[in-house]
C-alpha cells in the first residue's frame, strides 16, 4: 500500500494582545525615506518655566542688636510676606518685620523663608549674641530676574532608528503552495515579540534610565507604580507607558494596579500599560533581575511606524538548496519606535504589597 502525506490547515493563533503595539499609536508607511531613521520633534515634555513680575527683587533680612542683652530685632525688605523664621536649628515660626528675640548661644544661625510664592530663604551664620549694641547682621535671597513671557522654549528633538524584522519558512519545492502567505503569517504572528525585545534591549533598559527611587533598591510593586507615575506627572505633559514584561500582570492584577480600557490596559491614574511578551527582565545596564524581582520603565506615549510587509523571496528568486530541493522563504517589515521625551526605572519586589 502506498503512503503519502497530506496538506491539512494548521491552527491560526490569536495574536495576544496588550503589548507595545497595542499601546501605542501603530502607523504603517509605506514610505521608504525613514528606513534610516526618524526625527521628531516632541511637545510634552516639562520644559516650561515661571515668569512672575511681582517678584523680580530679592528680599532682604537685617538683625540688629538692640540695648537688651542678647536681644534682635528683625528688619524685613520688603516688609509685606509672609515669611517665617529658625532660630539656630529650632522650629520655623511666623516672623514679621520688627519682630524681636532673645538668642544666648554663640554664634548662632538665623534662616528666614517665604512661605509662598517662590519660596526663596535668606541664611545669616555667625552670629553673635554678645556683640555690641547696634551691631547688624544682614543676607538676601536669590533674585528672580524677570524673563520674556513670550519667549516659548525650543522644542526638544529626538530620534529613533529603523530596523527589520523577518520570518519564513524553510520548506520543500516539489509541491509547494502559497509559500508567500505562510512566510507574511509567520511573520506576523512572531513580530510583535521581535519588536518588544528590541525595544527594550536598545530603547528601555539602557544606562540612560533615570531612577525616580534614586537607587536600584528594590521597593514594592505599589510604591515602584507610584514613583514612576510621580516622575510621569513631573517631567511628561501627557499620558505616558510603563513597560513590564507580561509574566508581571497576575501580580499586578492581584494588588488592583490594572485598570481595563477597551483595547488597552491603565493603571488607575490613567497610564498606559504595555506588557511586552518580548520584554526581558534587565536593569539599565543589562543585568538580569534577581529572582523574587523585576524592572519597570516608563516614557512617554510611543509611535510605532512600520512598512507594509517587503515583497518575500518567493519560490522563484528565493534562497534555494538545489541539492536537497529546498528553498528558504522570506517576508520582513522595517520599524522605527519613538518614545517620547522621558524614561524611569524602578526595581520591584514580588513579595508583599
Amino acid at each position: 500500500m502506498a503512503v503519502g502525506y497530506f496538506t491539512v490547515p494548521a491552527p491560526t493563533p490569536e495574536p495576544y494582545r496588550y503589548g507595545l503595539l497595542s499601546a501605542a499609536h501603530l502607523v504603517t508607511d509605506n514610505s521608504a525615506h525613514w528606513r534610516l531613521g526618524l526625527q521628531y520633534d516632541t511637545d510634552a515634555c516639562a520644559t516650561g518655566g515661571i515668569w512672575d513680575p511681582r517678584c523680580t527683587d530679592p528680599f532682604t533680612v537685617t538683625l540688629t542688636r538692640t540695648a537688651n542683652a542678647n536681644e534682635f530685632s528683625v528688619a524685613l525688605v520688603p516688609a509685606v510676606g509672609p515669611y517665617e523664621m529658625s532660630v539656630d536649628g529650632g522650629a520655623f515660626a511666623p516672623v514679621v518685620d520688627g519682630a524681636t528675640f532673645v538668642e544666648t548661644t554663640n554664634p548662632f544661625t538665623v534662616i528666614v523663608r517665604e512661605t509662598t510664592g517662590l519660596g526663596r530663604s535668606v541664611t545669616i551664620s555667625g552670629i553673635d549674641p554678645t556683640s555690641a549694641q547696634g551691631t547688624q547682621y544682614t543676607g538676601a535671597s536669590s533674585s528672580f530676574a524677570p524673563n520674556d513671557p513670550k519667549a516659548a522654549p525650543g522644542l526638544a528633538v529626538g530620534t529613533a532608528d529603523a530596523f527589520v524584522v523577518y520570518a519564513g519558512v524553510d520548506c520543500r519545492i516539489v509541491g509547494l503552495v502559497d509559500s508567500a502567505a505562510k512566510a507574511r503569517r509567520r511573520l506576523e504572528f512572531v513580530e510583535r515579540r521581535l519588536v518588544e525585545e528590541r525595544v527594550w534591549v536598545q530603547q528601555l533598559a539602557v544606562p540612560s534610565a533615570v531612577l525616580p527611587t534614586g537607587s536600584t533598591t528594590a521597593v514594592s510593586l505599589k510604591e515602584g507604580i507610584a514613583a514612576l507615575e510621580e516622575a510621569l506627572g513631573d517631567s511628561y505633559g501627557g499620558i505616558g507607558i510603563i513597560h513590564s514584561p507580561e509574566w508581571l500582570t497576575p501580580y499586578l492584577s492581584d494588588r488592583k494596579q490594572i485598570v481595563p480600557d477597551g483595547a488597552k490596559l491603565r493603571t488607575s491614574l490613567g497610564t498606559k500599560w504595555a506588557f511586552g511578551r518580548g520584554y526581558l527582565n534587565t536593569d539599565p545596564d543589562g543585568v538580569a533581575a534577581t529572582t523574587g524581582t523585576a524592572w519597570l520603565y516608563a516614557t512617554g506615549d510611543a509611535v510605532v511606524r512600520r512598512s507594509e510587509m517587503l515583497p518575500v523571496i518567493d519560490e522563484r528568486s528565493g534562497a534555494t538548496d538545489l541539492s536537497i530541493n529546498d528553498a528558504l522563504i522570506i517576508a520582513e517589515r522595517s520599524y522605527a519606535v519613538i518614545l517620547d521625551c522621558v524614561l524611569f526605572a524602578v526595581h520591584v519586589t514580588l513579595e508583599g504589597e
